[in-house]
């Protein structure tokens, strides 16, 4: 598909953050390609959430960002969305989906997803993570979650291969062709940080406090990165 032969990843871009946001931290595209690399890969970015409707033929493998919108929320973008996942599902084209993302491929594929009644969980949260992610990390990682939200039913082919204490479905695979986790493993403190200065008015005091506290350990974006890829590669062989 792509001029020099590498395989294209087709960003969903349900969001966006602030300008300020972006020119200090990058936007998705430049998170997601640095995560993923681009030794092996080219990106296609399609802003969803502003109008665009990509087909499985221009990607061969997709990326579904986090977003500040639900994913139940009555959108006129999300039902051709899900569609787009439908279809890039049944095709078995590689899906990766990451927050929101992990949210809208649950709910496309019969899940429910509702705002989680213990509130929103922000900053580092430690992970049990097994499947693809048992060699890597040996079942445990640390990585940055910013979300009230959460699958609270499971479709049919999911399998859980990720928990937190207070997120049962952190992280879902179907089949061989589908993953997503909550957590942002795209994600570092400063870019954390800086969400919580601009948006933390949004927010009860005390979820602020916890997670500027909860910043500074190491996290497991690189070993994380390094599945999520090689998932991405096999799915596509």
């Amino acid at each position: 598909m792509s001029n020099n032969s590498h395989p294209v990843i087709g960003i969903l871009e349900c969001g966006r953050f602030s300008d300020e946001m972006t020119d200090t931290h990058g936007s998705y595209t430049h998170l997601y390609s640095s995560l993923l690399g681009t030794d092996v890969f080219n990106y296609r970015t399609f802003a969803v959430h502003l109008g665009d409707r990509p087909t499985v033929a221009d990607a061969d493998a997709w990326v579904v960002s986090g977003s500040r919108h639900a994913a139940y929320e009555e959108h006129d973008w999300i039902p051709p969305t899900e569609a787009l996942l439908r279809d890039a599902y049944a095709a078995k084209q590689p899906i990766v989906g990451v927050c929101f993302g992990h949210q809208i491929l649950a709910k496309a594929l019969g899940g429910k997803v509702e705002k989680f009644k213990g509130g929103w969980q922000m900053g580092q949260v430690n992970y049990e993570l097994n499947g693809p992610f048992n060699n890597a990390i040996n079942g445990k990682a640390n990585l940055l979650a910013f979300h009230q939200d959460q699958v609270v039913e499971l479709p049919e082919d999911a399998t859980v291969i990720g928990s937190a204490e207070h997120c049962q479905y952190a992280a879902l695979q179907y089949g061989q062709t589908a993953i997503s986790i909550q957590p942002h493993p795209e994600f570092e403190d400063n870019l954390v940080t800086d969400l919580l200065i601009e948006r933390g008015h949004l927010f009860p005091k005390a979820n602020v406090n916890n997670a500027q506290a909860s910043l500074g350990n190491d996290l497991h974006n690189a070993d994380v990165a390094s599945v999520l890829r090689n998932f991405i590669l096999q799915g596509l062989a």
